[in-house]
């Protein structure tokens, strides 16, 4: 799925070429409507998820990031002895 609304738009007016115009805004109202039901869901799925804070990707992302940077060295700056 995408978030970028233009795609959204090219998707649905792809198969409504041919059509009359009637047929072609009743088209995309529809497809839209399941774009955005569709998205709707698997949004409401998500929240309904207890222990995850962010969305699908940005948590794969920052799984990548933490694996990475467990694995650098640690070097400590600026501490005193006492």
């Amino acid at each position: 799925m995408t978030t970028n609304i233009a795609e959204v738009y090219n998707w649905v007016i792809r198969g409504l070429h041919g059509l009359p115009l009637v047929a072609i805004v009743e088209g995309m109202l529809y497809d839209v409507i399941d774009y955005y039901q569709k998205r709707h869901s698997a949004a409401v799925l998500h929240a309904a998820t207890v222990g995850i804070s962010y969305c699908y990707k940005i948590m794969v992302y920052m799984e990548e990031k933490v694996k990475k940077g467990q694995g650098l060295p640690i070097r400590a700056f600026g501490i005193n002895k006492l």
